[in-house]
C-alpha cells in the first residue's frame, strides 16, 4: 500500500491577507476601467460622465475603494518576499505606496472635475481634468503615481520572484500587467492581467504552496 505525503508550507504572512487583499483591490480596479470605459480626452471623458452619471459615479467609488486594498496587500507582499529579498521588498513598498498616494490625489481631482460636471460647469471640469495648472504640487503627484508604479511593480516582481512562497507566474503577470496598462496603455487587459496575478497568489497561498516543499511516496 502506498500514499503520497505533500508537505506544505506556511509563509510568514497571514494567507487571508495574501490572498484577499491584492485580489480584492485588482478585482474593484478591473470593475473601475470596465465601468467607464477610455475615452479619448478629457473632453469626451466628461461628456461621458453627463451622459451616464450613475455608472461613472460607481466606477470612481470603486477605484477609491481599491487603494487601501492594494496597500494592504502590498505590505503583506513585502512582508512575506523581505524574507528572502528584504531590500527590493520594502523598497518596492515605499515606491508602491507613493503610486497609491499620487493615485490618491489623481481620484481627488477626478472627484472635483466630476461634481463640476454634474452641476453643469463641463468647461471647468474639462480643465480639472487636463492637468495643465497644477503647478510643482502636480507635478510631484504624478511623479509619485506614475514613477512609483512603474519601478515599484517591476521592484515587487523582482523580489518575489526570489521568494519560495509565490508560483514564478506571479512576478511574470505582474510584468505583463506594466506592459499591458502603463506602457501600452490598454486599461481593462492589464487590470484583467491584475486580477490574474491576484487569483494565482491567493490559490498559491491558500493551498500552502512552497517551491521547497517535497513529495514522497510509501
Amino acid at each position: 500500500m502506498s500514499a503520497v505525503i505533500v508537505e506544505t508550507v506556511s509563509p510568514p504572512v497571514s494567507r487571508w491577507a495574501l490572498s484577499v487583499l491584492p485580489l480584492t483591490g485588482t478585482v474593484l480596479q478591473l470593475a473601475e476601467s470596465l465601468l467607464e470605459p477610455a475615452s479619448a480626452g478629457p473632453a469626451e471623458r466628461v461628456a461621458e460622465w453627463v451622459a451616464h452619471p450613475d455608472r461613472v459615479g460607481i466606477s470612481m467609488a470603486a477605484g477609491m475603494l481599491a487603494i487601501p486594498f492594494l496597500i494592504g496587500g502590498f505590505v503583506a507582499l513585502a512582508r512575506l518576499a523581505a524574507e528572502r529579498s528584504r531590500a527590493l521588498a520594502w523598497t518596492a513598498f515605499a515606491l508602491l505606496a507613493a503610486a497609491m498616494s499620487g493615485l490618491g490625489m489623481v481620484h481627488g481631482f477626478e472627484s472635483v472635475a466630476y461634481a463640476l460636471a454634474l452641476d453643469g460647469d463641463a468647461a471647468t471640469a474639462v480643465q480639472v481634468l487636463q492637468l495643465e495648472d497644477l503647478g510643482l504640487v502636480g507635478v510631484v503627484g504624478m511623479l509619485m503615481f506614475l514613477g512609483g508604479a512603474l519601478l515599484g511593480v517591476v521592484t515587487l516582481a523582482v523580489a518575489v520572484w526570489r521568494s519560495p512562497y509565490v508560483p514564478w507566474v506571479v512576478p511574470v503577470l505582474l510584468l505583463a500587467f506594466v506592459l499591458a496598462d502603463m506602457v501600452a496603455g490598454w486599461t481593462v487587459l492589464g487590470h484583467a492581467i491584475g486580477v490574474a496575478w491576484a487569483l494565482a497568489l491567493a490559490v498559491a497561498v491558500l493551498r500552502g504552496y512552497g517551491r521547497g516543499s517535497r513529495q514522497a511516496a510509501q
